[in-house]
Protein backbone atom coordinates (compact mmCIF):
# COMPACT_ATOMS: atom_id res chain seq x y z
CA UNK A 1 0.00 0.00 0.00
CA UNK A 2 1.37 3.41 -1.09
CA UNK A 3 1.48 6.22 2.01
CA UNK A 4 -1.02 8.92 0.45
CA UNK A 5 0.79 11.50 1.74
CA UNK A 6 4.16 10.95 0.07
CA UNK A 7 1.68 9.52 -3.40
CA UNK A 8 -0.15 12.89 -3.67
CA UNK A 9 3.15 15.01 -2.98
CA UNK A 10 4.84 12.66 -6.04
CA UNK A 11 2.26 13.58 -8.25
CA UNK A 12 1.67 16.72 -7.08
CA UNK A 13 5.49 17.58 -8.69
CA UNK A 14 4.73 15.83 -11.13
CA UNK A 15 1.86 17.92 -12.65
CA UNK A 16 3.91 20.64 -12.23
CA UNK A 17 6.83 19.86 -14.26
CA UNK A 18 5.30 18.54 -17.22
CA UNK A 19 2.37 19.86 -19.32
CA UNK A 20 -0.90 19.61 -18.87
CA UNK A 21 -2.69 18.47 -22.04
CA UNK A 22 -5.23 15.58 -20.38
CA UNK A 23 -7.73 18.01 -19.23
CA UNK A 24 -9.52 18.20 -22.36
CA UNK A 25 -9.39 14.51 -22.92
CA UNK A 26 -10.75 13.35 -19.35
CA UNK A 27 -13.70 16.05 -20.02
CA UNK A 28 -14.32 14.18 -22.95
CA UNK A 29 -13.87 10.70 -22.67
CA UNK A 30 -16.22 9.83 -19.24
CA UNK A 31 -19.12 12.27 -21.16
CA UNK A 32 -18.59 10.00 -24.19
CA UNK A 33 -18.67 6.95 -22.15
CA UNK A 34 -21.53 7.78 -20.23
CA UNK A 35 -23.65 7.52 -23.29
CA UNK A 36 -22.43 4.14 -24.90
CA UNK A 37 -24.78 1.19 -23.77
CA UNK A 38 -23.85 -1.43 -21.51
CA UNK A 39 -23.42 -5.23 -21.69
CA UNK A 40 -25.60 -6.54 -19.02
CA UNK A 41 -28.85 -6.32 -17.54
CA UNK A 42 -27.63 -4.72 -14.34
CA UNK A 43 -28.53 -0.83 -14.20
CA UNK A 44 -26.80 1.91 -12.34
CA UNK A 45 -27.91 5.34 -12.29
CA UNK A 46 -25.75 7.62 -14.11
CA UNK A 47 -26.33 10.49 -11.36
CA UNK A 48 -23.75 9.64 -8.79
CA UNK A 49 -21.28 9.19 -11.92
CA UNK A 50 -22.39 12.75 -13.31
CA UNK A 51 -21.99 14.08 -10.43
CA UNK A 52 -18.75 12.72 -9.22
CA UNK A 53 -17.23 13.48 -12.58
CA UNK A 54 -18.62 17.39 -12.29
CA UNK A 55 -17.01 17.29 -8.98
CA UNK A 56 -13.39 15.83 -10.11
CA UNK A 57 -13.54 17.96 -13.23
CA UNK A 58 -13.81 21.03 -11.33
CA UNK A 59 -10.81 19.86 -8.31
CA UNK A 60 -8.61 19.39 -11.83
CA UNK A 61 -9.55 22.84 -13.09
CA UNK A 62 -9.13 24.68 -10.01
CA UNK A 63 -5.67 22.88 -9.46
CA UNK A 64 -4.31 23.04 -13.31
CA UNK A 65 -5.73 26.92 -12.85
CA UNK A 66 -3.19 27.67 -10.19
CA UNK A 67 -0.29 25.72 -10.93
CA UNK A 68 -0.10 26.84 -14.13
CA UNK A 69 -0.77 30.80 -13.51
CA UNK A 70 1.08 30.83 -9.84
CA UNK A 71 2.92 27.87 -8.57
CA UNK A 72 4.90 26.97 -11.33
CA UNK A 73 6.02 30.35 -12.06
CA UNK A 74 6.68 30.65 -8.47
CA UNK A 75 8.69 27.34 -8.69
CA UNK A 76 10.69 28.79 -11.77
CA UNK A 77 11.62 31.72 -9.87
CA UNK A 78 12.90 29.50 -7.04
CA UNK A 79 14.43 27.59 -9.70
CA UNK A 80 16.50 30.38 -10.97
CA UNK A 81 17.66 31.49 -7.29
CA UNK A 82 15.04 34.84 -7.63
CA UNK A 83 12.46 34.23 -4.72
CA UNK A 84 11.86 31.09 -2.85
CA UNK A 85 8.04 29.85 -3.92
CA UNK A 86 5.85 31.62 -0.70
CA UNK A 87 4.33 29.36 1.74
CA UNK A 88 0.93 30.17 1.19
CA UNK A 89 1.42 29.38 -2.56
CA UNK A 90 2.42 26.14 -1.63
CA UNK A 91 0.02 25.62 1.21
CA UNK A 92 -2.57 26.43 -1.30
CA UNK A 93 -1.71 24.10 -3.98
CA UNK A 94 -1.54 21.30 -1.42
CA UNK A 95 -5.06 21.81 -0.57
CA UNK A 96 -5.88 21.79 -4.39
CA UNK A 97 -4.28 18.93 -4.78
CA UNK A 98 -5.82 17.13 -1.96
CA UNK A 99 -9.47 18.30 -3.10
CA UNK A 100 -8.44 16.63 -6.88
CA UNK A 101 -6.79 13.81 -5.10
CA UNK A 102 -10.22 12.89 -3.03
CA UNK A 103 -12.67 13.94 -6.17
CA UNK A 104 -10.60 11.55 -8.16
CA UNK A 105 -10.88 8.92 -5.32
CA UNK A 106 -14.44 9.40 -5.76
CA UNK A 107 -14.89 9.04 -9.38
CA UNK A 108 -12.84 5.94 -9.35
CA UNK A 109 -15.23 4.12 -6.49
CA UNK A 110 -18.28 5.72 -8.50
CA UNK A 111 -19.93 2.86 -10.51
CA UNK A 112 -19.09 2.49 -13.62
CA UNK A 113 -22.89 3.11 -16.03
CA UNK A 114 -21.15 1.46 -18.65
CA UNK A 115 -18.28 -0.59 -20.18
CA UNK A 116 -16.88 2.24 -21.67
CA UNK A 117 -16.68 4.59 -18.30
CA UNK A 118 -15.04 1.77 -17.04
CA UNK A 119 -12.72 1.03 -19.73
CA UNK A 120 -12.07 5.00 -19.30
CA UNK A 121 -11.31 4.22 -15.44
CA UNK A 122 -8.43 1.57 -16.71
CA UNK A 123 -6.98 4.18 -19.17
CA UNK A 124 -6.96 7.08 -17.02
CA UNK A 125 -5.10 4.93 -13.78
CA UNK A 126 -2.80 3.28 -16.11
CA UNK A 127 -2.23 7.00 -16.82
CA UNK A 128 -2.42 8.32 -13.27
CA UNK A 129 -0.30 5.73 -11.55
CA UNK A 130 2.48 5.09 -14.18
CA UNK A 131 4.81 6.25 -12.46
CA UNK A 132 4.14 3.85 -9.44
CA UNK A 133 4.72 0.18 -8.54
CA UNK A 134 0.46 -0.46 -8.78
CA UNK A 135 -2.55 1.39 -8.41
CA UNK A 136 -3.66 1.28 -5.01
CA UNK A 137 -5.92 -1.53 -4.00
CA UNK A 138 -9.44 0.92 -3.69
CA UNK A 139 -9.02 1.43 -7.28
CA UNK A 140 -8.23 -2.00 -8.37
CA UNK A 141 -11.14 -3.14 -6.13
CA UNK A 142 -13.26 -0.57 -8.08
CA UNK A 143 -13.05 -1.20 -11.31
CA UNK A 144 -12.61 -5.32 -10.90
CA UNK A 145 -16.41 -4.86 -9.75
CA UNK A 146 -17.34 -2.77 -12.62
CA UNK A 147 -16.34 -5.60 -15.00
CA UNK A 148 -17.75 -8.48 -13.03
CA UNK A 149 -21.01 -6.27 -12.99
CA UNK A 150 -20.45 -6.22 -16.74
CA UNK A 151 -19.97 -9.90 -17.32
CA UNK A 152 -23.40 -10.20 -15.15
CA UNK A 153 -21.64 -11.77 -12.13
CA UNK A 154 -23.09 -10.64 -9.03
CA UNK A 155 -21.29 -7.92 -7.61
CA UNK A 156 -22.08 -6.97 -3.83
Amino acid sequence: MHEVATSRRAVMCAFALTPLYAIPAVKAAPTDAINAPAISMTKVDRTAWDAALEQYTAARYAEDTFDRHTWTPAYEREKSGKSKIPDRVSEKMDRLTDVRCDAEDRLIATASPTLSAAIWKIEYARNRWADFVDWPDDWWISVMTDLRRFAGEAVA
